[in-house]
């Protein structure tokens, strides 16, 4: 499921729930329309939060400090090996 803003012809903006899941666009809702910048983008944030409340399509629970420290530990162990493949083949 995406978010779509799509223009209609009387000028304004329609912000649209898109299920895609089957191979065809599926329209799932339509939240609201709206002409001015500001409500649209308050209605993109309020579309999103519906998908995330749908349980159709759930988000991974990625921890950015974890993953950094994890890699940064994961670096700091390469510096302590050796490269011994060449030294085995060639002699």
């Amino acid at each position: 499921m995406f978010v779509r803003c799509k223009k209609n012809k009387s000028g304004s903006t329609s912000v649209q729930i898109i299920d895609k899941s089957s191979g065809k666009y599926i329209l799932y809702q339509t939240v609201c329309s709206s002409t001015d910048s500001v409500e649209i983008d308050f209605l993109v944030t309020k579309a999103k939060k519906i998908i995330e409340t749908h349980g159709g399509q759930s988000l991974l629970p990625f921890d950015k400090e974890k993953e950094l420290s994890f890699v940064d530990t994961f670096i700091n162990s390469l510096n302590a090996m050796e490269l011994v493949g060449p030294e085995l083949l060639l002699g």
